[in-house]
């Protein structure tokens, strides 16, 4: 990876934050170092590069208004970051409505509640790709 990209890779985003995918992450940032970005909360001993800043996103963020949760996961009121909420979600509306880039189509489950569960069986089999699930309960 370093070689791909000339030992200059900034930013990372890792989908798993886990013992193999941290270190993996942290490695292939450039010499300089960069920001490594999460999912889920990074343990501590994992951060092993005093050159790469470490955070993770926390979805509900993007309202603003801060995030009551223990245990790290809790956050500051942050108004700049549901300012950048609403502009990225405009531009992702315009390019929607432009075309230039399509969702995944949508595969109805059957049910109600207990196509939640269908559903959830179908994802453990890995019977879907490039299908967004959708169960209608009521």
């Amino acid at each position: 990876m370093r070689k791909h990209t000339v030992n200059r890779l900034r930013y990372v985003l890792d989908c798993i934050t886990d013992a193999e995918s941290v270190p993996f992450c942290y490695a292939v940032i450039g010499r300089t170092g960069g920001r490594y970005a999460c999912l889920e909360l990074c343990p501590e001993h994992l951060k092993t590069r005093k050159a790469v800043k470490a955070d993770f996103v926390m979805a509900l963020d993007i309202y603003g208004k801060g995030v009551a949760l223990d245990r790290g996961y809790g956050r500051d009121p942050r108004p700049e970051i549901h300012a950048a909420g609403v502009e990225w979600f405009r531009m992702a509306q315009r390019l929607l409505d432009e075309g230039r880039i399509k969702p995944h189509p949508i595969r109805v489950v059957d049910g109600r509640f207990e196509g939640i569960l269908k559903g959830l069986q179908i994802l453990k089999n890995g019977e879907v790709s490039g299908e967004k699930l959708v169960v209608f309960v009521s």
